[in-house]
């Protein structure tokens, strides 16, 4: 028996034999799923352990119109979901594409594949139909139902729950799943002429190619990007698909990855899988990276170049020239494993490497602005959008947070999630994303935000930012900013600062401090060479941000490392409210 939930309502689906539901009956009730995060939804997300494997080739790439060749990367479709706007192939008005499987999907229990897209939000979705095939020739196309009526403009959007059976129901780093058994059902139903629902097209086309499919080998999945000015329908014939159209630059269906769930088992040879964790983009002048997977069963893992500027020799990936490298590690299995999932990452090669610097960001009330503080490393300017959040939390083109009034718990308080992203240009690889979490408060509490000048008044010292009362060596903003005490000499800000490395090429330096969640002030680092000289801001690179609490006091725990380029000198940090 599968089970599947939308909205509020349960239904169930028998493994033989069993009827499509038509859209708006008891089986498929109308509202369909809600959207990511809300109850009833399926989207599935990125990071779930119930994804198996992940698309690792493409085949039968044709774009579509408006979209310019910076999008036209289909390697980026491959492997995992990166969950971003920009690690993408854009298909175009009307493009397609087909990704391929080396160890097939099969029709398992529940959901069977996931495909990702990279919508900012809940209703800039942007859809394709999804069709798969065992043989590379005959594909089926998955029931699809949209409900919307009216034409969606090019800077408006869906409601999720009029779209039913469509990739891109959900926002970036959430799967929009599909069922394979589903396709089964829709024969079935239409040989037991009980499909009266469907178009005599939708009904052709399934009778026509289902007989050639095997559901538990399905080695290819085609997405076709849907135009959205109207002209297409969905399986009924009668509704038209609407999307956000025109667009351009990057119109159409922008696709991130496919995620596997079931795959097809080798009858008595035992699973396993690859850990191959993405290396980090390259320099142009270190020549050569040494790549490094291992498998579960601890058969040797063998690293392949799909695509790009470099050769491999053994597991040394040599560089040619700059541009993105894509290497796929594959074990084929022996007489006692299966094969594994191929595991795909991307490389950029460049003349210059970035890091992206995100200052922890206190907590705000809601209705609030802030104004962020990103930085790259190579001065680029750097973007923040929130990455999870309710509809009204935003960002703005000048990095402004504002927060709203939806999606609080009971208690009063919503986690919002931003991406800082930075990526590239023609001498600069991307940088890695760095994500930070905002504590919203809907009412006055003991999180709610706290200024320098209300924090003096509960201690009951003058509002100075550069006396130290209790002698520690911390002034008392400092004192502020860590959450300790500036009346008792013993309770002091803990900071580790330390140097690593010998050699002037390999000497770094590194900082370990906690900041209060409740102060109201940005984290930012200074540098000078001799204290007779100004000080200049660097741009600090975060080897690890953790959330914890002490004594009821929330802190942000940061590491980072300070820029190697400037190893001699001094220090600061500095903090702006």
């Amino acid at each position: 028996m599968k089970i599947f939930t939308l909205a509020a309502v349960a239904w169930a689906v028998s493994l033989s034999g069993a009827q499509l539901p038509a859209p708006g009956s008891p089986g498929l009730p109308i509202p369909f799923a809600q959207a990511a995060g809300q109850a009833g939804t399926t989207a599935i997300h990125m990071n779930s352990p119930r994804f198996v494997g992940w698309a690792d080739g493409y085949r039968d790439l044709s774009y579509g119109a408006a979209v310019a060749d910076n999008w036209k990367t289909p390697a980026k479709a491959l492997g995992k979901a990166k969950g971003t706007t920009t690690d993408i192939v854009c298909l175009g008005s009307g493009g397609r594409i087909t990704l391929t499987f080396s160890t097939p999907i099969a029709n398992g229990a529940g959901f069977d594949f996931a495909v990702f897209e990279n919508a900012f939000d809940d209703n800039f979705l942007e859809l394709a139909w999804v069709e798969v095939s065992s043989d590379g020739i005959h594909f089926c196309r998955f029931p699809n139902y949209y409900v919307g009526k009216l034409p969606v403009g090019a800077g408006s959007g869906h409601n999720p729950e009029d779209i039913y059976g469509l990739a891109s129901k959900y926002r970036q780093g959430y799967g929009t799943p599909f069922d394979l058994q589903e396709l089964q059902d829709a024969y079935d139903t239409i040989r037991s002429k009980k499909a009266g629902f469907l178009s005599a097209a939708y009904q052709k086309s399934i009778t026509d190619n289902f007989p050639h499919l095997d559901l538990d080998n399905i080695s290819y999945v085609k997405i076709i990007d849907i135009v959205g000015d109207g002209s297409a329908v969905d399986a009924t014939g009668l509704r038209k698909i609407y999307d956000p159209y025109p667009t351009t630059g990057s119109a159409g269906f922008d696709l991130d990855a496919i995620g596997v769930i079931n795959q097809r088992q080798t009858p008595n040879l035992l699973p396993q899988q690859i850990t191959f964790t993405p290396p980090p983009h390259q320099l142009l002048a270190a020549g050569s990276l040494n790549l490094s997977a291992t498998s579960s069963s601890g058969l040797p893992v063998v690293f392949a170049v799909t695509e790009g500027p470099a050769i491999l020799a053994g597991t040394t990936l040599n560089f040619t020239g700059s541009g993105t490298v894509i290497v796929t590690a594959s074990q084929p299995g022996d007489a006692s494993y299966a094969p594994a999932a191929n595991v795909v990452h991307s490389i950029v090669i460049a003349e210059h490497t970035q890091h992206i610097y995100l200052a922890p960001v206190p907590n705000l009330m809601a209705s609030s602005t802030f104004q962020l503080y990103a930085a790259s490393s190579c001065g680029l300017p750097v973007g923040v959008e929130v990455f999870d959040g309710a509809a009204d939390d935003r960002t703005d083109s000048s990095n402004r947070l504002t927060t709203g009034r939806l999606g609080f718990d009971r208690s009063g308080v919503k986690i919002v999630t931003l991406r800082a992203f930075q990526n590239g240009d023609a001498i600069t690889a991307p940088a890695a994303d760095v994500f930070m979490q905002v504590k919203v408060i809907n009412s006055r509490s003991a999180d709610a935000p706290q200024s320098f000048a209300d924090w003096c008044a509960v201690h009951k010292i003058a509002a100075n930012r550069t006396s130290d009362d209790d002698g520690d060596g911390f002034n008392n903003f400092d004192e502020f900013m860590a959450g300790t005490s500036p009346v008792r000499r013993e309770d002091k800000p803990d900071v580790v600062f330390t140097v690593e490395g010998s050699a002037p090429e390999q000497r770094r330096a590194l900082v370990k401090l906690r900041v209060r969640r409740r102060a109201t002030a940005t984290l930012k680092f200074q540098h000078c060479e001799s204290l007779n000289q100004g000080w200049h801001e660097v741009i600090p690179k975060i080897k690890s941000l953790t959330y914890a609490e002490e004594s009821d006091t929330e802190y942000v725990e940061l590491e980072l490392e300070l820029p190697a380029d400037a190893p001699a000198g001094f220090y600061r940090a500095r903090y702006v409210e």
